[in-house]
């Protein structure tokens, strides 16, 4: 997001107690919405996608992380190898966030020599904000 990937920060946290040293990671407080949307892969061999450069296009979209591509192989393992895109965005508000994931969740899509979808089921963004 700011030039470190996440698995930096968090090793950084366990050998040295604090994730950076750089300041902006220094409050936690943000002033607009953020949030991280993984698109989980059902695994097998990816045939075809759709969507991806009009979801990297929209102003929301901080980071986008594309962890496979056509011809690749997933594995059907339960860790974090099944993570197709990992989104990082940054919204106004709570309600710009969930249309913002619904958009995203209606863009993209994996599909399989078959045709079969590839990616899991979208979450209920509905979900987000609750207490």
């Amino acid at each position: 997001l700011y030039g470190n990937s996440n698995m930096y920060l968090i090793m950084n946290y366990a050998l040295e107690g604090k994730m950076t040293d750089e300041e902006y990671f220094e409050n936690p407080y943000f002033k607009k919405e953020c949030g991280t949307v993984q698109l989980i892969s059902k695994g097998g061999k990816i045939a075809r996608e759709e969507g991806l450069d009009e979801i990297k296009a929209l102003p929301e979209v901080v980071s986008f992380e594309q962890h496979y591509t056509v011809g690749d192989t997933i594995p059907v393992v339960d860790n974090v190898t099944m993570v197709h895109y990992r989104i990082f965005l940054v919204t106004e508000d709570l309600d710009h966030l969930k249309k913002t994931i619904r958009k995203i969740q209606n863009t993209i899509f994996v599909y399989d020599a078959e045709g079969n979808s590839m990616l899991d089921e979208n979450f209920d963004v509905e979900r987000l904000g609750r207490q």
